[in-house]
């Protein structure tokens, strides 16, 4: 992965020629092996610690737009062992941007409009893809994530310029930034749900109280769910699960907590487990009633009480395509009914990046850190 170095000095003057070069390097392109050098504007935010490069981009090639970044989440890389020092990624499927120009051929998009980015869109030639079934494609296309590098503790603002494939761009005027940088997760969530069956008036255990669980818990909250638990770790994370419409939280690190899930019996009707981890699969397995459905929509690895899932007759269902359809939840942004999901991540300014980054690496201050740009307007 790339690591820019940029100086971060205000006292000293902006290597112009050095930030295009880097800016060069990270460039977050369409395709693996396409890139367009990029001329590049210094900018150093007054009091900020860092400079701020936003890429202005020349004309993209046919079929592509160039964005400027306005939204994104910050997260430690995945592939990296966590720590205080473990390196930082902008989350792919996590940004919006704002149009700023179109290239040849290109419909529907147009110059200042904000637009939700896919970080991975399905290859097109594999077997799912040519059946009809892209959600379930075994080689996507990704756009490389982009690395914040750290100095001293102090990382370096993020490369604002990109450009993309236009496919990868969903317009959703009308919906705030951290709003809309959620488009794809919130999609998720609500693919969740309806794999879940009908929602209306039942009663729904939500296992995880990461931003992908709150967003479930925002999801079943909207289909009309008569209750909704969550069950996680962290004070900040499960209040952000109540924020997002959950009546009752269960600390999972807390002693009893299987006990508080499985108060007044197995009544619920369904679960949606975030997590992947034999704990909660175990405990959804005694809190839900007989002929309950439980939808897995985490990446966990564990087995799970499959014994007694079968013995209840619990409905077992997968909640895992790669690319759920998006036009509920962008239509939802757009209308506004969606708009609460914005405040589930903890935003900061741009110019507070060692804050952002502090938070980031915090594994239970909350759900998730997301940068938007002073620029970026409502």
């Amino acid at each position: 992965m790339h690591k820019p170095h940029l100086t971060a000095d205000p006292a000293k003057k902006p290597d112009v020629a050095a930030a295009a070069a880097a800016a060069a390097r990270l460039m977050m392109a369409a395709g693996p092996d396409k890139a367009a050098p990029p001329t590049a504007v210094i900018r150093p935010d007054a009091g900020a610690g860092f400079v701020d490069v936003l890429r202005l981009l020349p004309s993209p090639e046919p079929g592509d737009v160039a964005l400027s970044l306005e939204a994104a989440s910050l997260i430690i890389d995945p592939k990296a062992k966590r720590g205080v020092d473990a390196p930082l990624i902008l989350a792919p499927g996590e940004a919006c941007g704002r149009i700023e120009a179109v290239g040849d051929g290109v419909t529907g998009l147009t110059v200042g409009q904000r637009v939700a980015i896919s970080w991975s869109a399905p290859c097109g030639a594999c077997g799912p893809c040519k059946d009809g079934a892209p959600g379930f494609c075994v080689a996507p296309q990704a756009i490389d994530p982009m690395c914040i590098t750290t100095e001293d503790d102090k990382p370096e603002a993020p490369l604002r310029g990109m450009t993309v494939h236009a496919s990868r761009c969903v317009p959703l005027q009308g919906a705030a930034p951290a709003a809309a940088a959620l488009l794809f997760p919130f999609a998720a969530a609500l693919h969740a749900v309806q794999r879940a069956g009908p929602v209306l008036g039942r009663r729904a255990l939500v296992c995880g109280a990461s931003l992908e669980g709150a967003l479930i818990v925002a999801a079943l909250h909207m289909a009309g769910a008569a209750e909704i638990v969550a069950l996680g770790a962290g004070d900040g994370a499960l209040d952000r699960m109540t924020a997002a419409g959950a009546d009752a939280v269960i600390d999972a690190a807390a002693e009893g907590a299987a006990a508080e899930a499985l108060r007044g019996g197995a009544r619920f009707d369904l679960c949606i487990d975030a997590t992947g981890a034999a704990a909660a699969l175990a405990i959804a397995a005694e809190a839900l009633r007989p002929m309950g459905v439980l939808v897995l929509a985490g990446r966990g690895d564990a087995s799970g009480p499959v014994k007694r899932l079968a013995v209840k007759e619990i409905e077992l269902r997968g909640a895992a395509r790669s690319f759920p359809d998006t036009a509920a939840a962008a239509a939802l942004l757009r209308s506004g009914r969606a708009a609460g999901i914005g405040a589930l991540p903890d935003v900061f300014a741009a110019d507070r990046m060692i804050d952002a980054a502090a938070y980031a690496r915090d594994a239970v201050a909350g759900v998730r850190a997301m940068l938007v740009w002073p620029s970026a307007k409502g």
